[in-house]
């Protein structure tokens, strides 16, 4: 871009040719050494023509210091000083720009524009570390408490019956007028003195509080398929790993860049750092968070054995330079196991023991670790567990199936994520969610999708591999004390297994519909969802769907409650046959913006969920008796519906994947409930996926799908 004629006149002035505008040099910190050298240095055209007059000017001793020498004294420290009040101010003004919201609302509005302009500019030019503006990201906002009650009741109104809903308006009006100011004020507190007043509190509460089982209830999956249906299994595996190695290598030097909605508004990357190296270590009252920075191996499971496989080498004999190991060099490795693994006698199923009550879990690693520190820090340290399956999944349903549950000996369950692979280019991952949330994975698992590249025969040729590579260290287990508890674990485990059902759909049309009709098409998805659930069980249910809180500092999600009184109008109106096209039309139109304005108010801090779970925990920290408020019928009702949108550029980005494979979910999270993971893939697909309890005979997966999809046609008839 030419400069403009103020900057000539600064390089003028300056007499030096600047490689970036001058703004630039004054407010980023790669061009202080401009700054300070050029500008306030080494530049008489600015402090002075006439360097006699400046002698005279100074004291005798000094006026013998030569002039060009005593201008570097004076200006490095006064140029350098100023280039850090700049840049203070560059990133205090950064800061108090993100606090700004209303671009959500109004994104043409000329305020907008103008905050845009000068949000970009202060930006500064791409590419940026990884956490480059996490220090100028604001915190969380704390709702007032008025309107968190005000928000639950109406909230509540559609979960109960009138006469229960007089109940939960009594127990609320008497938390509003005793325990909840004390409460509020108590959280103020923690807004003034914590990051973010949340973040404790949820991690606790949803996560390492929890003493159920992690497999299962509370660990997700991702999975896709290979469009190349006799691509090998370790041709799979080897160009996977070493694209997900590429990726650690972005995030270990911090160069993966911060994601930024609409490319402008950065949101927090802290749940990146729980993507490598991490484990979640249960405890008998409460697990932690255990991070291995610098650990450079992974652990390959096969047939029940464990295999510690270096991600580095020596290149060229050179200690001190380590390089990646190539694809093939990889191959070779998950070769070397096979070769050992697949002829020996299936083991213990030693990883069953992840997939119990954390107490009894926590009781039992300490027996193990008596005799199996070395392997159990192996394990637990690696950058992420890999797992070469015997055996590919007969279909979609049991692909899904098996990613999040597996036989018991091949899932390390509170490992970071472990990567699935099967025999046919068929990929899972079982990801551990105390740290990691879905935006986050399907981040990582986009990447893989967009970066593999195979020819015809499987891996592109390349150079042959070093032979000399050490084989991969295999891993003892000394289980002498633990067999009884490790069968029992087994036994359970293949019952909790084996009671998920899933299903899944690829619909017939996509967002493209929804776009053309200008309803929102996450709304209108929660929309189907609601009429599905109607059409199969007679009723409105109570309903979870998260928002990102990631435009705060450390903030991860909030509850939407898609479900409302004018969802409900809607899918009364779809039932009944004497309303007309047009009134349905109108009713959805009004329940789809209903969700959307309850998903933007979400999303900016906003919504009654998070706040409420914060005052419940204060109250437990500062000893008082739970408040009735939380034992309330309509808090204490189950989620039916766990619903969640994990959101992808895959289709936009030509990923060599197999669109109608790419899909994620999770079990529910009652026993009479489901659990629903949607994926819209472009403008023609969304790939849909059902869970439920086969224990329960109230829910069927597979009649969910089969409602879902005439749910979905009929409202394409109605938009259309």
């Amino acid at each position: 871009m030419a400069p403009s004629k103020l900057e000539l006149k600064v390089n003028k002035a300056f007499g030096i040719g600047l490689e970036k505008p001058f703004y630039c040099k004054l407010f980023y910190p790669s061009c202080v050494g401009s700054v300070t050298a050029a500008t306030l240095a080494l530049s008489p055209t600015i402090l002075g023509k006439n360097e006699q007059a400046l002698a005279e000017m100074l004291p005798s001793p000094v006026s013998k210091i030569p002039t060009p020498v005593l201008l570097a004294v004076v200006g490095f420290p006064t140029g350098y000083l100023l280039t850090t009040i700049a840049n203070w101010a560059r990133w205090k003004t950064i800061k108090s720009l993100l606090q700004y919201q209303d671009w959500i609302h109004g994104a043409k509005s000329m305020k907008t524009k103008m905050w845009a302009t000068l949000l970009g500019f202060l930006k500064g030019p791409a590419p940026y570390d990884t956490y480059y503006f996490q220090r100028s990201l604001p915190k969380q906002p704390l709702p007032d408490l008025e309107q968190t009650l005000d928000l639950w009741l109406k909230v509540a109104a559609e979960l109960v019956s009138k006469e229960e809903f007089e109940q939960t308006k009594d127990a609320v009006e008497a938390f509003r007028k005793n325990e909840g100011p004390k409460l509020q004020k108590h959280l103020e507190k923690r807004y003034q003195e914590e990051v973010n007043w949340l973040s404790e509190y949820w991690m606790t509460v949803a996560y390492l509080g929890s003493r159920d089982p992690v497999a299962v209830n509370s660990n997700f999956f991702w999975v896709n398929k290979h469009p190349i249906d006799d691509l090998s299994q370790l041709d799979r595996a080897a160009g996977a790993i070493r694209i997900i190695m590429e990726f650690y290598e972005l995030v270990d030097h911090t160069r993966l860049q911060p994601v930024q909605l609409q490319g402008l508004v950065p949101l927090c990357m802290n749940g990146y750092r729980y993507v490598f190296n991490t484990v979640r270590v249960p405890g008998e009252q409460i697990d932690r968070i255990q991070r291995y920075p610098g650990e450079t191996h992974i652990i390959v499971i096969r047939n029940g054995y464990y295999y510690k496989v270096d991600m580095y080498t020596n290149e060229d004999g050179k200690k001190n330079k380590r390089r990646l190991l190539t694809a093939h060099e990889i191959k070779m490795q998950l070769g070397r196991v096979c070769q050992h693994a697949d002829d020996l006698e299936k083991p213990l199923p030693v990883a069953s023991l992840t997939s119990q009550n954390r107490t009894k879990w926590a009781k039992q690693r300490d027996i193990l670790a008596a005799k199996n520190s070395v392997t159990l820090k192996w394990v637990e340290s690696a950058l992420f567990v890999v797992s070469l399956e015997m055996e590919a999944p007969k279909d979609m349903d049991e692909h899904c199936q098996m990613s999040l549950a597996g036989r018991g000996g091949d899932r390390w369950f509170d490992k970071c994520f472990t990567t699935i692979f099967y025999p046919g280019g068929v990929y899972g991952c079982n990801v551990e969610h105390s740290g990691i949330d879905a935006m986050v994975l399907a981040s990582l698992s986009e990447y893989m999708n967009v970066m593999e590249k195979f020819g015809p025969s499987g891996l592109l040729p390349a150079e042959k591999p070093n032979d000399d590579l050490p084989p991969p260290m295999s891993l003892t287990w000394i289980l002498d004390d633990l067999v009884d508890e490790i069968n029992t674990a087994n036994k359970e485990f293949l019952k909790m297994a084996d009671n998920l059902e899933c299903a899944n759909l690829n619909t017939s049309y996509g967002k493209g519909v929804m776009k053309k009709a200008r309803l929102s098409p996450d709304g209108y998805i929660q929309m189907a969802l609601q009429l599905a659930y109607y059409k199969l069980h007679k009723e409105t249910p109570k309903t979870y769907e998260p928002a990102t809180s990631r435009l705060y500092a450390l903030g991860r999600t909030e509850n939407i409650h898609p479900m409302s009184a004018e969802s409900k109008k809607w899918v009364q109106s779809m039932m009944d046959p004497n309303a007309t096209k047009q009134s349905r039309q109108d009713l959805l139109r009004k329940a789809i913006n209903v969700q959307t304005k309850a998903r933007i108010r979400s999303t900016i801090g906003q919504g009654c969920d998070r706040h409420l779970i914060g005052l419940y925990c204060a109250s437990r920290e500062l000893g008082m008796d739970v408040p009735a408020i939380f034992y309330d019928k309509a808090w204490q009702m189950p989620f039916k519906l766990s619903t969640s949108q994990t959101p992808t550029r895959a289709a936009e980005m030509g990923a060599k994947v197999d669109h109608k494979w790419v899909i994620g979910g999770f079990a529910p999270v009652c026993q009479i409930g489901y659990g629903i993971s949607y994926v819209i893939m472009g403008e023609d697909l969304i790939n849909i996926t059902v869970m439920a309890f086969n224990s329960c005979e109230e829910t069927s997966a597979g009649k969910l799908v089969q409602s879902i999809e005439e749910a979905l046609d009929e409202m394409k008839e109605l938009v259309m």
